[in-house]
């Protein structure tokens, strides 16, 4: 008798154990929902503050990580023709018409932002570290407010420097100081391949280096360096054009010369010119 009531209650076990699985699995493969990955579409990287939504749902997304672009997903959806929202600070929102069938759904490319604008910039500030012969370069903006500007968008930058030995009463110059001091022979012109540091805790992204061995060998203990950072407006100049353009106007000596002639196309992009005196260390 006692062997009876344990074989009846395994059973029951059993029986409740296989109905639950089997509501379980019925349930998970039944879920509907969406994976997808969204990013910069210069930089290839992740999006400050972004917002995404789909249905009734919406995600919020601030630092992601430096590794690869993070998956998101979506869940408990309704299948049927929808579209997708992404939208960010200072970013062009993109809206995806998707198709959400029942089951697993994924977007296999990532969902692209242009950006606009570095929001409230004033200017940028270059800093040089020398190391050996080498030149690193790290591009600092600042806003109207005279403050850092941290997050936002990675704009497709053209960068320029020239760099010529500072002169002062037909000499080199060998003290710092600006006051007379003007530009001499030069010893490096082009333009920088710039790279965007991805690291959550970095301040300033835009970085560049220029190669001791695209310099020419100088024994002047001061230089100057002049820079010129062209941002480009949507659709409205190549990257080809600009290199055309700042090519010509390199061949002016001064700032305030480069202007003036830049001033003719600030309807296609807008531009920076900053020069930073008084170089030590480029031999």
């Amino acid at each position: 008798m006692i062997k009876k009531k344990i074989i009846i209650y395994i059973t029951i076990v059993l029986f409740l154990g296989f109905f639950v699985s089997a509501a379980f699995l019925k349930s998970f493969n039944s879920e509907t929902y969406l994976t997808f990955t969204f990013q910069d579409a210069v930089s290839k990287g992740w999006i400050w503050n972004a917002e995404i939504t789909l249905q009734n749902r919406t995600l919020n997304t601030f630092y992601q990580s430096d590794s690869g672009l993070q998956k998101y997903t979506f869940t408990n959806l309704e299948p049927g023709n929808w579209t997708i929202k992404v939208s960010a600070p200072y970013y062009k929102s993109a809206i995806i018409p998707v198709l959400i069938k029942k089951g697993r759904n994924n977007l296999p490319q990532p969902i692209e932002l242009t950006g606009l604008e570095i929001p409230n910039l004033s200017y940028f500030v270059p800093f040089e570290q020398i190391e050996g012969r080498d030149i690193n370069i790290e591009f600092r903006p600042v806003g109207k407010d005279g403050q850092a500007v941290l997050n936002h968008p990675c704009m497709d930058l053209w960068i320029s420097a020239r760099i010529t030995i500072q002169m002062k009463n037909d000499l080199t110059a060998q003290e710092s100081s600006t006051s007379g001091s003007y530009r001499g022979q030069e010893i490096y012109s082009g333009a920088l391949e710039w790279v965007w540091d991805p690291l959550p805790e970095t301040l300033f992204r835009y970085s560049a280096v220029i190669s001791g061995d695209t310099i020419l060998e100088s024994n002047a203990p001061l230089h100057i360096i002049d820079y010129l950072i062209v941002i480009p407006k949507q659709n409205s100049i190549s990257r080809e054009e600009i290199g055309e353009i700042v090519e010509q106007i390199w061949r002016e000596k001064t700032p305030d010369k480069l202007k003036m002639i830049l001033d003719k196309d600030n309807d296609r992009f807008t531009y920076f010119v900053y020069t930073s005196w008084n170089v030590e260390g480029i031999q």
